[in-house]
């Protein structure tokens, strides 16, 4: 109920909860329905014929069932050959059913109910979608091929459950809006190339130099104000998004020049922007910026950028030598 709702309700519509809670003792929830998924509603959503087994054999191979407020699965447990699963947008607090189906390659179970994924390693797993569940913990994810990994919008303060040796092939996780305040628990996941980290608890990068083959960072709107954790062990760092943070100053953005593969940068909405030479002297600092919070540097730009470091450096040159 919403609060405008809320404040329309009359005297006679609170009544029966009052009486009914006379200690204070709030009202038994709802059993959720039960909605049993049937072999007459796989058989209806199943779509691509492949070939399966010793490739003399054909079955349907991806079933889409999401958004039919499904609380049990378990039929689909005898579909083996079943490889591209959408169960997304419905009431499942367990998955389970899927054990059977060695053959998954992706899998999309996000906006359910799961408090926890348990699922053993299925060899030719790569796309993950767990988003908008309950999820505490990422224990139990170990998948040699999985590639993908979205978390998003669960209950995560740490990753700690994500072992290297358990999803070597990562390159992808998305974990928006959880509530990850520290990357220390990431830092083990050398093979990340994206990294989605917006709407959490970060006030430092501390911990994201070990991510060596990051190619992508997204982490705005967190409270980040040190790039501390910035260095030139992040070669392959091409974007980064740093929007609605807490970034001061100048001299704490230029940090971002050890990047030696740096190309756009976004500081919106950082306090930074509000400096008067903020666009040039980053520019000055990283001559081979491209974009800055999504504007791409003008030809003119890049000249007065490129006079002004040869400035500085001459006289830099000739200050060592008058030393």
């Amino acid at each position: 109920m919403s609060d405008e709702e809320d404040q329309h309700l009359g005297a006679d519509d609170e009544q029966p909860e009052e009486e009914a809670n006379a200690e204070g003792t709030p009202p038994p929830e709802e059993p959720a329905a039960v909605v049993t998924l049937t072999n007459e509603d796989i058989s209806a959503n199943l779509s691509l014929l492949s070939k399966v087994g010793n490739g003399l054999e054909h079955a349907f191979v991806k079933v889409d069932l999401h958004s039919k407020q499904f609380t049990d699965i378990s039929a689909l447990s005898t579909f083996k050959h079943v490889r591209y699963v959408d169960i997304s947008e419905n009431a499942l607090s367990a998955v389970s059913s899927l054990e059977s189906l060695s053959e998954l390659v992706t899998l999309n179970a996000s906006k359910n109910k799961l408090a926890e994924f348990k699922l053993s390693p299925h060899r030719y797993l790569q796309q993950v979608d767990l988003s908008d569940n309950a999820l505490t913990s990422c224990n139990g994810i170990t998948h040699p091929l999985l590639r993908s990994l979205k978390l998003a919008r669960n209950q995560l303060s740490d990753v700690s459950g994500l072992l290297p040796n358990g999803v070597p092939s990562l390159a992808s996780l998305d974990l928006v809006g959880n509530k990850i305040a520290s990357l220390s628990s990431l830092a083990a996941l050398a093979s990340l190339t994206e990294l989605y980290l917006a709407s959490n608890g970060l006030n430092s990068l501390e911990g994201l130099s070990s991510l060596v083959n990051l190619k992508r960072l997204h982490a705005r709107d967190n409270a980040i104000a040190s790039l501390n954790g910035i260095s030139a062990s992040l070669k392959h760092l091409e974007y980064i998004n740093l929007r609605q943070n807490s970034v001061a100053s100048v001299a704490e953005a230029v940090k971002l020049a050890v990047l030696p593969s740096i190309r756009a940068i976004v500081l919106s909405d950082n306090p930074v922007t509000e400096a008067s030479e903020y666009r040039m002297e980053m520019l000055v600092a990283i001559r081979n910026l491209q974009r800055l919070d999504k504007n791409a540097f003008e030809e003119e730009e890049q000249n007065e950028a490129a006079d002004i470091a040869a400035k500085r450096a001459a006289e830099k040159a000739a200050a060592k030598i008058d030393a």
